[in-house]
């Protein structure tokens, strides 16, 4: 074999896996958005959820839509007493969700805009995170 034809194949192989690894990290960047954004219709509905129990003083289901480490920490009345020490949430509109997968946890966090009694607007950020395969509010904001 000439010199010439080993330098071409020894040209072609390199091509080739630079290829290969390329396309690897195209699609696991694919696959890695497309899971993160079938997340977030969930982590949505579960946000609304809890704040539409918190503006209808459904406390005890909200409560139960708390993680665990949270209902660890605060019994149903103590949840209860700290919602009602503030004011009543009238409103409110989703502006952000970000998930993220890391290490196997998968948690989100949704930026809310709560409107409450005087026409007061907060700002408050939810942290979720998945257990058992359910969305789960793992926050402790000023609620």
């Amino acid at each position: 074999m000439s010199r010439g034809r080993g330098r071409r194949w020894v040209l072609i192989a390199v091509c080739l896996v630079g290829l290969v690894c390329c396309g690897g990290g195209i699609t696991g960047g694919v696959v890695t958005l497309r899971s993160g954004l079938m997340d977030v219709g969930p982590v949505r509905d579960t946000t609304n959820a809890f704040v539409d129990d918190l503006q209808n003083t459904r406390f005890a289901d909200a409560y139960g839509r708390l993680c665990t480490t949270l209902r660890s920490l605060l019994t149903l009345d103590q949840f209860t007493q700290e919602v009602r020490a503030e004011p009543a949430i009238h409103d409110h509109q989703l502006k952000s969700v970000h998930v993220a997968s890391v290490d196997g946890r998968t948690t989100a966090q949704v930026g809310t805009q709560l409107t409450r009694d005087g026409g007061t607007v907060d700002t408050e950020t939810f942290a979720l995170t998945k257990q058992g395969g359910d969305w789960t509010m793992c926050s402790k904001p000023a609620y």
